[in-house]
Order: structure tokens, then sequence, then C-alpha cells
């Protein structure tokens, strides 16, 4: 799994007095920042985002964006970066180790394995400040912004529109696509105004 550095990130690897490892792709993707970095114009536009849920308390949000624009010569350059919100866990292999000079075993830690967890909580803030760089024109349907919801270790599933993304139930959501509460109140109350008219 490829994991891009994060406060989240780093911090895991310092509890363990650990350096961050070097990742090839996060150096990548920061010479493509330096490279656009004097470029008023340059945009960053979420193409993807993802409301996880992990168990039945805790929601947090994944997305993928393409940052894009001119460098320094007028070139242009575009790159994404997929999965931002996710950072490794670090497990500890621990084995016991005879320490021969004192006669005695130890605890070693001769390895770490990782499991994935999320760092941007699906709340308020967070929704309005990424919704920010997201494209929900109908018009613009190849750079418009898809939205998804997902059990962790799940299957995802696609929603309908922001809106929904943002404000619907995840249950709902997962098992529909959509809100359906409202257009059922809605289908409820024309079926109630059919049959007072009918009355009358």
């Amino acid at each position: 799994m490829r994991y891009w550095k994060s406060q989240a990130a780093e911090a895991e690897f310092r509890k363990y007095n650990l350096p961050y490892p070097p990742n090839e792709f996060q150096d990548a993707w920061d010479r493509h920042v330096r490279r656009l970095a004097n470029d008023p114009n340059r945009i960053d536009r979420i193409t993807q985002m993802r409301r996880v849920k992990i168990g039945q308390d805790f929601e947090f949000i994944t997305y993928t964006h393409i940052l894009s624009g001119h460098d320094d010569n007028g070139s242009y350059w575009e790159s994404a970066q997929a999965e931002v919100g996710t950072y490794p866990i670090l497990r500890p292999q621990n084995i016991r180790q005879l320490n021969e000079e004192e006669g005695r075993y130890e605890t070693i830690t001769r390895s770490y394995s990782e499991e994935m967890a999320y760092w941007i909580p699906f709340n308020p803030e967070n929704i309005e400040r990424l919704h920010k760089q997201c494209v929900d024109s109908p018009t613009q349907t190849t750079k418009r912004t898809s939205y998804a919801v997902m059990p962790d270790g799940g299957t995802e599933i696609s929603v309908d529109s922001f809106n929904d993304w943002a404000n619907g139930n995840f249950e709902e959501l997962y098992e529909f696509g959509s809100i359906q509460s409202q257009e059922q109140d809605e289908e409820e109350k024309k079926s109630t105004n059919t049959t007072k008219s009918t009355k009358k």
C-alpha cells in the first residue's frame, strides 16, 4: 500500500523512534508541487471523495486529487495523488532472544507490519474545506467529482450527488446510493394531498 506523508504518519513512526521511510512516490509528488509553485493559475482538483465507516461510530474521508499547471518554462504538467487521508499504523513483530552476555532473554522487535488507518474525520469543517476543490457542474462531465461510501475493507458504492454524500445516512447511502427518506416523505405528502382532494 502506498501512503503519503502526513502528520499522522510521521507521528506513528516517531512513536517507535523510527525515521520516516523514504518513498519514491512522495518524492516525485514533492518535485511536482515545487515545479508548479510559481504558477498562480495552477489547479488542484479533487476527482473522487470517499466516505469510509469504521465500526459503528467513526467515519473518515479519503480523496484523490489532480494538481495541474505550468512550470517556469511554460510547460504543462499534471499529476495525481490517490488515497489521501490514509496512513500506516505500525504493529511490532516481537521475539524473545537470549542476551548471551547477561544470560537472560529479552524482547526484541524484529520487524513491523502495517495496518491502514484514516486521519481526516468526516465532519462539517473537512467536508466544506475539501468541497471547494470539487467540481459538481453537470456540464463538466469529464471533470466532475465522483462520490462514494465504503465500510472499511468493504465494497465501494457510488453516491449520486455531493449533497447526498455529505448529508445522507451512511447505511442508506450504502444500500441505495442516494438519500431515499426525503423522496419517500415527498411521495407520502403527495399521497396525503391526493387523498384529501378525493375526499372533498
